[in-house]
This record gives structure tokens, C-alpha cells and sequence, in this order.
């Protein structure tokens, strides 16, 4: 069973021309962040804690870059896991695909739950600040919603997550360091 959560994400001042090339600049589109919740046996992974719900209903939104994109939420995560009888403490994985704020923002939700994440990505948002200002804010930031998980389990490379070929986290460095995609097999 896999379930989508999603966030409704507005991009501002003409960041949809920096997305696709031949974009019209200043005009603003609209589309999902997810993550997904998929269950394996009488296991509950969720992969990747979309955007803070702190943000629900703020008509100003949440931005990981203010000036590049705003992202308005209509639901929580928590209310989407209620529709279907969950509380966040019945995840037991919480795989992130990437630390970017709408990837990570819930994660401190799932205080119990064990963290997946690419030891690569870890140490890049904990590494030294560099000559490039958003990088910068997009490490503090991470690094702020990540917190200190109690259950932190750094992955290098792929990852049969369960051992059976069903759910495999796949390494894929490019959009940060520790980048990665989830390859699910479904019975």
C-alpha cells in the first residue's frame, strides 16, 4: 500500500523560468511536494516528511528560499495519516530522499521512528559554510529541522531496506550529495 501526501507549492519571481528553460519569468505555477507511506508487512515506511505542518493554512507560507519558492499547505501530514487510522508514532522508517526543508520538514514528528539517511548527505549539511549564500541557508536550515534524531541510521550506498528485494533505497549524488531515489517492488 502506498499513500501520497502532498503540498501545494508556489514558486514566486520567476523562479518557474529557472526550473524550465523557455519559462515565461515572473509567472508563478503551482504543483505537489510528496512523500510517501508505504507499508510492508506490519511495517510503515514513510519516505521523505514533506513541509512543516507548522505552516498549515499560513497565507504566507513556507519558504526554504524565500525568493524562489513558497509552499502552502492545506492538510498536515498528521491529519493525512488520521484519515487512515495512523499516528505518527506507528512509522517505524522515516527514509529521507534528500535534506531539503520540504523533504525533511516533519521529521521531528517521528521522534521514535528510525531515520534513514545517506551518510553523505549528513556530512554535507554539516559541513563548513561555502562561498554560496543559499547553500549556506539550505545547510542551517536542514540542520535545524533535522535536529538530532535518536534513531539516526547513516546508509553509504543502496540499501535493501528490509532485506527482500521489496523497498531498495538507491544512491543517485547530483541534486545534493547523498541524493537518493526509492525503487519499490509491488506484489
Amino acid at each position: 500500500m502506498a499513500r501520497r501526501a502532498k503540498a501545494a507549492v508556489s514558486f514566486a519571481l520567476g523562479a518557474f523560468s529557472l526550473m524550465m528553460q523557455g519559462a515565461p519569468v515572473g509567472r508563478g505555477i503551482e504543483f505537489s511536494s510528496t512523500c510517501w507511506l508505504i507499508k510492508h508487512g506490519r511495517d510503515w515506511l514513510l519516505w521523505d516528511a514533506g513541509v512543516p505542518e507548522s505552516s498549515l493554512n499560513d497565507p504566507r507560507g513556507w519558504s526554504t528560499l524565500p525568493k524562489l519558492i513558497v509552499y502552502h499547505l492545506d492538510k498536515s501530514l498528521t491529519d493525512q495519516l488520521a484519515e487512515i487510522g495512523l499516528k505518527p508514532s506507528d512509522i517505524g522508517l522515516v527514509a529521507i530522499s534528500h535534506t531539503h526543508g520540504d523533504h525533511i520538514g516533519n521529521v521531528s514528528l517521528f521522534p521514535n521512528s528510525t531515520i534513514l539517511m545517506q551518510r553523505a548527505e549528513y556530512n554535507w549539511i554539516n559541513s563548513a559554510n561555502g562561498p554560496n549564500d543559499n547553500l549556506n541557508q539550505l545547510m542551517a536550515l536542514a540542520r535545524k529541522l533535522l535536529g538530532t534524531p535518536r534513531n539516526l541510521h547513516l546508509i553509504d550506498g543502496d540499501t535493501d531496506v528490509f532485506g527482500d528485494g521489496s523497498i531498495t533505497l538507491i544512491s543517485k549524488p547530483g541534486h545534493t550529495p547523498g541524493s537518493r531515489s526509492l525503487l519499490v517492488h509491488l506484489v
